[in-house]
This record gives structure tokens, C-alpha cells and sequence, in this order.
């Protein structure tokens, strides 16, 4: 009996420190980076929750008060092919005396997405009360060609209704635009 409880208790902790081991990571990757502070990266396993919600990296860039300026996440495969979303990168405006704003977030997609919708990436922008003023999508060089498309702008109003389309070419010109304003 006696063997036998330590050999479970045994077993029990090797499943400890294996989850411990296996579960999200966290270290400084950079003690100074472009921003003025640090860089920390967390790394997530298959047995940790951030893990199975299609989380695999966090990347947090901090200025040198040590508040958020840059978050990139870093999706699991599965997880980006529910959305095709494999990376987004969000940035933050961070004034004295308040509570960081996200002023932009850019989705890179999987190249599975991409050949199929025609959308490399994505690039949204936000106001100083973090609504949305405007998304920027970025088509693929097969469906510029195909559809002498480049990039398409969408602007909202203040309400978040979409008010201006604008159409691009691969050299930034104005191919059309749709005024919803009208």
C-alpha cells in the first residue's frame, strides 16, 4: 500500500512540474526597446487555457513608465483558420494621466485566407474615445491584378456607420470612391 502511494504521489508530481513546465511562459526579450522600456513575450502550450482560447505568443512592448504601447498576438493554427487571422498587432497612445487608447490594429492573415478572399492584411483605426474611423484592407497581387484593385479604404462616422469608400491601384491613385453621405 505504502508502494503504492508513492508511486501515485510520484506520478502526481511529475504531472505538476510537466504542467508547470509546459504552461504560458513569460520573459524579457528586450530591456530597451524603441519605445523606451520592455519587451516581454509569453509563450503559450497546449495544456494552458490561453492556449486552447487560440492564443500561442503575446508580445507586449511597454515605454519606459512601463505602460502599453504595442501588443502583437500571435494566433494558434487552429485559431487562424476559423477567421484567417494569424498575427495582429495593436498599437496604444498612452498620455500622461490616462488610460491607454488603442489607436490601430493591423490584421496579418494565412496565406490560405488570403488566396481565397484576396485580403493580405488589414489595418483598422481608432479615435481618442477608441472608436473606429477607418479600416484599411490590403488585397493580394493576384487579386490586384485580377481586379486592378490594390486596397480598399472604408471610412465611419461617429455613430460607426460607413460613410466614404475609396479604391486604390497598386501605385496609391484613386480608382473610385462611394460617398455614403449623399
Amino acid at each position: 500500500m505504502k508502494k503504492l502511494l508513492a508511486i501515485l504521489f510520484g506520478a502526481m508530481f511529475v504531472l505538476v512540474s510537466v504542467g508547470v513546465v509546459l504552461a504560458g511562459q513569460s520573459k524579457i526579450i528586450d530591456k530597451r526597446n524603441e519605445y523606451g522600456g520592455e519587451t516581454e513575450e509569453e509563450t503559450y502550450s497546449l495544456v494552458d487555457g490561453k492556449y486552447k482560447e487560440g492564443l500561442e505568443k503575446l508580445t507586449e512592448y511597454y515605454d519606459g513608465n512601463k505602460r502599453i504601447m504595442k501588443l502583437e498576438s500571435v494566433f494558434t493554427n487552429d485559431h487562424a483558420r476559423l477567421d484567417g487571422v494569424q498575427r495582429s498587432i495593436q498599437y496604444y497612445d498612452n498620455k500622461p494621466l490616462r488610460i491607454g487608447v488603442r489607436t490601430r490594429v493591423e490584421f496579418y492573415y494565412t496565406d490560405a485566407y488570403a488566396g481565397r478572399e484576396g485580403v493580405a492584411k488589414a489595418f483598422q483605426y481608432y479615435d481618442e474615445d477608441g472608436e473606429k474611423t477607418k479600416i484599411e484592407y490590403f488585397y493580394t497581387d493576384d487579386y490586384a491584378k485580377r481586379r486592378q484593385v490594390s486596397r480598399l479604404e472604408v471610412q465611419y462616422s461617429e455613430k460607426g456607420k460607413v460613410i466614404k469608400r475609396i479604391y486604390y491601384d497598386k501605385n496609391g491613385m484613386v480608382l473610385s470612391s462611394e460617398d455614403k453621405t449623399k
